[in-house]
């Protein structure tokens, strides 16, 4: 007999769900996670301080979809961490695209997809930090956000370091493979900060032994950045 059009696009939609290219939240769809013994692995690497990751692998592997689930579960359920956000690399991307995006995604995180989870804390922390400066975390005010975007985008590793510290977030930067060599200089000296006077987090996802690519600008980050 055959199925209805109701039916057959319920089918479908299953199997969308199921086979999708989306990064999956373990805690948020458990239906559609498999267990998987890196996933406690990572939450206790995110509960580590003064420690940075990096999660490397082929293409297809799950990475992205192990770090929002560790993510998510960590600063959800824990009471360090008040939420994370995720930026996608791409070619040609600068530090100061890095850190517009990274304030935008704070401030947009909960209606851009995969972008993150923020406390109503980190929210108030955030905008705190800005008024601190004498700016008005508005992006809905075009003025505005040319005059933030431009001053952002002028940040040096510090500056960023210090953001993500002071509000207790955590980056993390996916498709890192995507990131010429000159950012990755700074993204080495940027763990550093982040395990020293500058309490915070990176997490790097991508291929290419990003790892290494990271720690040869910085041996002494061994022990501060684990994969």
């Amino acid at each position: 007999m055959a199925k209805s059009v109701s039916a057959r696009r319920s089918l479908f939609t299953g199997i969308n769900e199921v086979f999708t290219v989306e990064p999956r939240n373990a805690k948020a769809n458990p239906q559609n996670w498999i267990p998987r013994p890196e996933l406690l692995l990572l939450q206790q690497k995110l509960l580590s301080s003064g420690l940075s990751i990096c999660i490397d692998g082929p293409t297809g592997v799950g990475k992205s979809s192990l770090a929002e689930s560790g993510l998510f579960e960590i600063c959800t359920e824990e009471d360090f961490w008040k939420g994370y956000v995720v930026i996608q690399c791409h070619d040609g991307m600068s530090w100061g695209d890095i850190c517009w995006q990274t304030v935008q995604s704070l401030h947009e995180v909960d209606v851009l997809p995969n972008k993150g989870h923020l406390s109503k804390e980190a929210r108030l922390d955030v905008s705190a930090y800005f008024v601190k400066f004498g700016i008005k975390l508005d992006l809905s005010d075009f003025t505005q956000t040319a005059k933030l975007r431009d001053y952002v985008q002028s940040w040096g590793v510090y500056e960023l370091a210090r953001l993500i510290s002071k509000t207790k977030t955590i980056i993390c930067l996916d498709d890192a493979e995507k990131l010429d060599e000159a950012l990755f200089v700074q993204l080495a000296d940027f763990c550093k900060k982040l395990s020293g006077t500058l309490p915070g987090k990176l997490v790097l996802v991508g291929m290419g032994d990003i790892y290494s690519r990271t720690l040869v600008h910085d041996t002494s980050l061994s022990g501060r950045f684990d994969e």
